[in-house]
């Protein structure tokens, strides 16, 4: 496998992005440390155990809760360091954890997935909170070496009223993005 060398700058990049909206909003903020773990060998696999993670086997890319966001890197199976989405989303995780309260139980989501309140709101927000530093509508998540978008989400389709279409009222990781850019389109 070959280095991609600009890929930790995109990493730094999203992570400047996120970091600089919240200084917008309060430039007094001291962030607490934070670790970027990219590799080219960081798979989708393994359970997350200490050993695993630090052999590449990262299960997917994630914030740790303690310090840690690790990032999949393998070109041939799946690769997050250019799907800004994604790590401003796992950021959010960080600055939830490290400027709020974060209640997530954690665990597997999808977009359709029937979850626990607490998973939907803190999954929610960081689509959200990944939406509004970009400040985009549609976010396209990338898979693997020159792929096609295998994952596109409307966030804010639809106006200023209602959710997406076909979107029962239960606690799902979309409808939680929905709600906050409503709000933030309406009062803001």
């Amino acid at each position: 496998m070959e280095l991609d060398k600009a890929a930790p700058f995109a990493i730094l990049d999203s992570i400047y992005q996120a970091m600089k909206k919240v200084r917008d909003a309060d430039s007094s903020a001291v962030f607490p440390k934070l670790k970027a773990n990219w590799s080219i060998y960081n798979v989708p696999a393994g359970t997350g155990s200490e050993y695993e993670l630090r052999s590449g086997l990262i299960g997917t890319t994630h914030f740790d809760g303690d310090g840690n966001l690790y990032i999949l890197g393998d070109a041939d199976s799946d690769t997050d360091e250019y799907d800004d989405h994604v790590i401003i989303h796992e950021w959010g995780h960080y600055f939830e954890q490290s400027f709020s309260r974060a209640d997530s139980i954690g665990g597997p989501h999808g977009s359709g997935d029937r979850l626990d309140i607490r998973v939907a709101f803190g999954e929610g927000w960081e689509n959200a909170f990944s939406a509004i530093v970009q400040i985009i509508q549609y976010i396209l998540i990338l898979k693997g070496l020159g792929s096609l978008v295998v994952s596109s989400m409307d966030y804010r389709g639809g106006g200023k009223s209602g959710y997406p279409k076909g979107l029962t009222f239960s606690w799902k990781e979309l409808l939680c993005p929905k709600a906050f850019l409503i709000i933030l389109d309406y009062f803001f």
